[in-house]
């Protein structure tokens, strides 16, 4: 919310702090992709692909399949970013393990990301179709409002 009203440099903070809170690894690694989106939105790509790195580690060693994916298709998305190209073989792992009944923000979604990095690629069948589903997806759950 407060990345929302305030901006997500704001919103930063507060995620380290329920970071240092929070006991349970996979709620920290949730905590820490919501971190990683928001530095990620100032600007400092490297620090949010490192971070998502680390959170990938985590959620690995956790054998937490959709954290697994949330956490791999953000570090593709940051490396992407960063000009070090598309891990197109990650990408369908993270859509492979994706959990669609999660409740995550759309833009963590390995299919929001997938059709994100299709869209830089100029596929954008690819990016049309990840959208399409999206919106489906959000429209079974009552959550296209």
């Amino acid at each position: 919310i407060r990345g929302q009203e305030d901006g997500f440099a704001a919103a930063i903070p507060y995620f380290e702090q329920a970071l240092r809170r929070a006991t349970e690894p996979s709620l920290r690694v949730a905590i820490e992709m919501d971190r990683v989106l928001a530095i990620f939105s100032t600007g400092d790509l490297a620090r949010a692909a490192a971070l998502a790195g680390a959170a990938l580690a985590e959620a690995e060693q956790l054998d937490d399949g959709p954290l697994i994916a949330e956490a791999l298709a953000v570090r593709v998305t940051g490396e992407a970013a960063l000009g070090r190209g598309i891990d197109w073989a990650a990408i369908e792992r993270a859509l492979a393990l994706e959990d669609r009944t999660r409740s995550i923000q759309t833009i963590l979604r390995p299919t929001a990301l997938a059709g994100q990095l299709a869209a830089l690629e100029g596929r954008f069948g690819r990016t049309c179709t990840a959208y399409r589903e999206l919106v489906r997806w959000a429209t079974e759950r009552g959550e296209d409002g």
